[in-house]
This record gives C-alpha cells, structure tokens and sequence, in this order.
C-alpha cells in the first residue's frame, strides 16, 4: 500500500512529487505500507536540499531526514553513495551517526541522488548567531571537549575493510593507502572545480594549487577525513554531543584537514574550545600526533576550498539558481582570495 497525504498548510509542505515517489520506493524497497504526510523544506543546506520528512511505516509513525542533490546544486553532479558509506562506516561506533535508511544516486528516482536518514534529536548550533543559539551558555566547554574527542575517533576509525574501503579506488591511487596520494586526489578534484565555476583566469588560484601539489605532506596512513567537520555540523542534546552531521564531502585523507577546517575562524571553534586545548584533547583522546607545518598546509588548503566555494555559488546563481544566499557568497571571493594570499606567503616563506 503507497499512502500520500497531503494535510499541512503550504508553508509547511515543500514538494508533494518528491512524497508521492518517496513513498513509492520506500513501499517497494521495504515491503511494507509506507505512507509520507509531509515533505518540509529546511533552510539549512546550501548544497543539498534538506527536507524534514514525516511518515508512517506499517502505521508507525517515523520522523526522516532527506537530503535531495538539485541537478543545478552548488556541488553538482552529487553523489550520495559517501556520506552513505560513511554513515554505515560509523554505525555502532563511537561516532554518533544518523542510521541510513535508503539512498541513490539514480536520479530517476526522486529527481536527483538522495539520502534518507533517521532524524536525531538535538539542535545544531549556529556559529553565525550570538551564544551559537543556545539557552545555556555554560554547556558550551563541554561541547567543544566532545567535539575533539569525537573527530579523534572519526580519524581512527578502522575503514580498509569496511564500506569505505569502497571509495579506495575512487580517490588516489589504487592499492595506495597512504594519506598524500589521497590527499593529491583531493586537491586535484578542487583544482577541477575552480577551473570550471571560474569566468576568469585567478593567478591566485593557479599559484595555491600548484604550490599544494608541490608541498603536500607525507603523513602516514590515510584516515576518514569529514570534510566539513565544524561548529554548526554537529547536534547538540543540553550538553551532551548527539549525532555528527552532513558527511558530503567524506573522503579518505589527512587527518590535519579536519583540523585546520574545524578552526577556520569563520566556524567559531574558539567560543568553544581554543585552538591549543582543540588539538591537545583531539591527541589525547586517541587521534593521531599532529604536525604545526601540516596544520599550516591545511589551512592554506582549506582557504583554497572555501575560495573556490564560493566561486562556485557564483557561478551556479549566475546559471540560474535561485537561492540568494549563493549571490551572497559570491560577494566574498576577493576576500578569501587575500586571506589565501596571506597564509600562502606566511607557509612559502618556511617552506
């Protein structure tokens, strides 16, 4: 039996289509009554669209979310086949995870590749809103404890003969398990990126990205790397940490990526926890010995990602998408190309 109904205001239901097909495949790949009440748009997401889903499963009521890769997005093409990996990788682990409960990257099904995934309790903090939006400012210490201690055990997490031994030889060199040949993997998909969102030649881009070619460090074996392992991507239950967010860009690297990303000042890591106790409580509580010269790649590479981000939130407002918050980014560019100038010249000066 495939049941949609449609009982919310339109301000609350997003996309009766993507209820009706979702409540179609999931009848069919469960075998059982599946019904989808309401399909609701979040704002979060800048790349995926996030959807709050409601259903009923054999008459039990169950609360989803859906992530749904717009065939325009700002990271198109998508696949969800990663963070599906990644999300099986850590269930029942240490990590707290959302358990996947279906995915595809066929886009005949719902329009796009999607991931469905149990919805966790907890709210996400805000790093762009005082205090991060919470009640109780004194849960916050413990939060960025937490928070360390978990990207320790994402990072240590055995993955070669798990579900993300699958992206092996996907990223980097087949058979090659060391953490530079993934990481060049990595730089090269980004250089691929900023070449095409690009309207014009950027010497500054050129320059960073053959300098990270050139300099990218050799630092053992290759870890799972989040991607975007930062205040706001994790849920939060009083002062307890719940379950770690939006994997999209998981991939197999290392590991001081995470760092130098989670303490981008733009993510407010320091309202939390200091850069100095962040790096201190990662290694104590397992995570692999860090590097300051590494840390200091990293960031030059991550201000190269996030100029090239934003590039291409320009790029896809000016081909047609309609979220004004990609224009905003766009407005950003030139400044995050001079901080990337900055930290370039500061790391070729001791390089």
């Amino acid at each position: 039996m495939i049941t949609v109904a449609n009982q919310r205001s339109s301000n609350q239901t997003a996309d009766t289509s993507v209820a009706d097909r979702l409540a179609r495949r999931l009848s069919i790949q469960w075998t059982k009554p599946v019904s989808v009440e309401c399909v609701h748009r979040l704002s979060a997401g800048l790349s995926w669209n996030t959807f709050a889903v409601e259903g009923q499963v054999a008459g039990q009521r169950e609360d989803w979310i859906l992530k749904l890769g717009p065939m325009k997005g700002l990271m198109a093409p998508y696949s969800a086949q990663p963070q599906a990996l990644a999300a099986l990788t850590f269930l029942d682990s240490g990590v707290k995870v959302a358990p996947v409960r279906d995915w595809s990257d066929d886009t005949n099904v719902l329009g796009g590749p999607f991931l469905l995934c149990n919805r966790m309790p907890g709210e996400a903090l805000s790093p762009f809103a005082n205090d991060y939006g919470v009640a109780d400012t004194t849960t916050l210490p413990l939060l960025g404890q937490q928070f360390a201690h978990a990207l320790a055990r994402v990072h240590t997490q055995a993955w070669t003969h798990g579900p993300m031994a699958k992206l092996a030889g996907a990223q980097g060199e087949p058979g090659v398990r060391n953490a530079r040949s993934f990481a060049l993997a990595e730089i090269s998909l980004w250089k691929e990126r900023a070449n095409r969102w690009s309207t014009q030649r950027m010497p500054m881009l050129e320059l960073a990205g053959r300098w990270l070619e050139v300099h990218c460090p050799e630092n053992g074996p290759a870890c799972v790397v989040h991607g975007d392992y930062r205040v706001g991507n994790f849920l939060a239950v009083g002062a307890e940490m719940g379950a770690v967010l939006d994997w999209e860009m998981v991939h197999l690297g290392d590991p001081h990526e995470d760092i130098a990303w989670a303490s981008m000042p733009e993510f407010r890591l320091a309202g939390l926890i200091d850069n100095a106790k962040f790096q201190a409580e990662y290694v104590a509580a397992g995570g692999f010995e860090l590097s300051r010269e590494s840390i200091d790649y990293y960031t030059v590479f991550c201000l190269y990602k996030l100029a090239v981000i934003n590039i291409g939130a320009s790029f896809g407002f000016g081909q047609g998408a309609t979220d004004l918050r990609l224009a905003c980014l766009g407005l950003t560019v030139d400044g995050y190309l001079r901080r990337l100038a900055r930290a370039l010249s500061a790391s070729m000066g001791t390089s």
